[in-house]
């Protein structure tokens, strides 16, 4: 009998592990400042893991200088920085002895990106009047048992022109929090999926199509990072300005589907590399374009996620197959 026992929770335990899915992008978070004649170090470490194609989705929180905002100083508190730069992997930090190591930096990367998750997330968003506004998906795929999880939702800027420590940019400075530096308490005991909104008051100082939106789920009692990602905010619905001819307005149909999914777009043409996933993030279907109607009745019921270009930009939504 302990043995049967033994061999049932082995089983279960392996089938729990196998729902669990790779991780989206590592979170780095980095304590910086424009005074901080060691921080470019680290910003070259990780413009050169970007340049290799790492999954890294970064944010920059500032330091006593100009780009130092509410959100910024409630993250410094979070983490209780200990020196400029500072690193953190997924909330996991270098220390001081590694912290312009470059192959440490790698092995804290490696070891997040070999860590499954047990969480999805996924993002929809658009431009209008000045508000950048949308919702984030979460799914639960697999268990988990900490109960304390927040959503961090960043706005962030890039190229942005300034002359310091031998720079001449800033990249990936935290611009804003939604709704502030402390997130949004989430609670997955009644529904695997949740759909948080969010928007935020575009600065006309900032340069929109230079700016990012980096969100992840983090445990507040171990502080670890659980899922992140990103998406450039060129590469979501831009809804501002421009006569009709300009606007990405193409979307498929109908929603919920059973059968079929037919493009409504004013430029058929325009609307490429058009890949359909489900919630474990497995492509199922994809088209160069829009050819002929999409096929989808032979599709288990469920949620799925179809993504496409529009005049270069991309876009995701939520497909509900009936």
């Amino acid at each position: 009998m302990k043995q049967l026992f033994t061999m049932l929770l082995l089983i279960s335990t392996v089938t729990l592990f196998a729902q669990q899915v790779d991780r989206q992008k590592v979170v780095v978070e980095v304590g910086t400042g424009t005074w901080c004649p060691s921080c470019p170090a680290v910003v070259d470490i990780l413009h050169d893991f970007i340049d290799q194609g790492l999954e890294i989705a970064i944010v920059e929180y500032h330091n006593n200088d100009a780009y130092t905002n509410s959100a910024s100083i409630l993250r410094e508190d979070y983490y209780d920085f200990p020196w400029f730069p500072t690193t953190y992997y997924d909330a996991n930090h270098i220390g001081y002895d590694d912290w312009a190591t470059q192959s440490i930096h790698l092995q804290y990367y490696q070891d997040r990106m070999n860590t499954p998750s047990s969480f999805t997330t996924t993002i929809g968003a658009e431009v209008l009047e000045g508000v950048l506004s949308g919702v984030v998906t979460l799914d639960k795929v697999a268990e988990y048992t900490g109960e304390n999880l927040v959503l961090h939702i960043v706005l962030t800027e890039s190229d942005i022109p300034e002359v310091w420590q031998g720079e001449t940019e800033l990249d990936h400075v935290e611009r804003a929090m939604f709704p502030d530096g402390n997130g949004t308490a989430i609670d997955f005991s009644s529904s695997d999926q949740l759909e948080i909104d969010f928007s935020f008051d575009l600065d006309p100082t900032w340069v929109i199509d230079k700016c990012e939106i980096t969100y992840f789920i983090q445990d507040n009692d171990t502080k670890e990072i659980l899922q992140g990602d990103f998406i450039n905010v060129e590469e979501v619905v831009l809804s501002d300005g421009g006569d009709v001819s300009q606007v990405n307005n193409a979307y498929f149909y109908p929603n919920p589907v059973q059968n079929k999914l037919f493009l409504a777009a004013t430029d058929a043409l325009a609307v490429t590399n058009i890949e359909l996933y489900d919630l474990l993030g497995k492509k199922i279907l994809v088209q160069n374009n829009y050819a002929t109607v999409i096929n989808v009745a032979h599709l288990p019921q469920g949620v799925y996620l179809l993504s496409f270009y529009e005049n270069g930009v991309k876009k995701v939504s939520k497909i509900i197959k009936q």
